[in-house]
């Protein structure tokens, strides 16, 4: 990673204010510039700080509107992909990113940017895959990220029918386990699966077919 010289507004920002709601644009910018390049531990700080910008209205409107694509697909998915799961820096970035990512509902602006149900899509399929980690905790955050996503979209769920249908088999998978014998867990992958199917009559019309089908065979 080039040094913070590389990065003036960041490091004037970091000097002078440190204000996670009154970052400038600038800042923003450089920030997800160095997130995206970072690795180990300087990338969990830097998308822990996003973490925190991101409960601002303000910079969860900004980062969203210009830098979705720069922190999801560069810096969170293409680093995940290149990790090995089984790696301690690895799960800790992974995991960050999945809270990073919950707190964007905890402002109107990141709740109406996940209404765009192409936006819905990758992030459903990011929990999906989050579900085959190692990691029982990246797992148990997975499921909050996905029910808080399920939770606040407001639209049809009959575009996420495919991936949503493959969750419901990475959690049964989980809950058919030996390994899983937390009872939180359990019940939150439970509760997970309420709410993929709650007010969705294209997973629960799947669920039915599914079962005829077992007990015709």
């Amino acid at each position: 990673m080039k040094s913070d010289s590389s990065y003036p507004a960041v490091r004037n920002w970091l000097e002078k204010n440190f204000d996670a709601e009154k970052c400038p644009t600038d800042c923003l910018d450089q920030f997800v510039s160095l997130t995206i390049k970072a690795s180990g531990k300087f990338k969990i700080a830097s998308l822990d700080m996003l973490r925190i910008m991101v409960l601002s209205p303000a910079t969860a409107q900004y980062l969203f509107s210009k830098h979705w694509n720069d922190i999801f697909v560069e810096a969170i998915l293409n680093h995940i992909k290149k990790e090995d799961k089984d790696s301690k820096v690895g799960q800790n970035v992974h995991l960050t990113a999945i809270k990073f990512l919950m707190n964007a509902f905890n402002t109107t602006e990141g709740r109406m940017h996940f209404q765009d149900w192409r936006v819905g899509i990758s992030l459903i399929q990011f929990c999906c895959d989050s579900f085959d980690s190692p990691s029982e905790n990246i797992v148990k955050h997975a499921v909050f990220l996905l029910v808080n996503f399920l939770q606040f979209f407001a639209g049809s769920k009959k575009p996420f029918k495919e991936v949503l249908i493959a969750a419901l088999n990475k959690i049964d998978q989980h809950i058919s386990s030996d390994k899983l014998t937390d009872e939180k867990n359990i019940f939150n992958l439970v509760l997970c699966e309420c709410r993929i199917l709650y007010q969705n009559e294209h997973a629960c019309q799947f669920i039915e077919e599914e079962f005829m089908l077992f007990f015709k065979t």
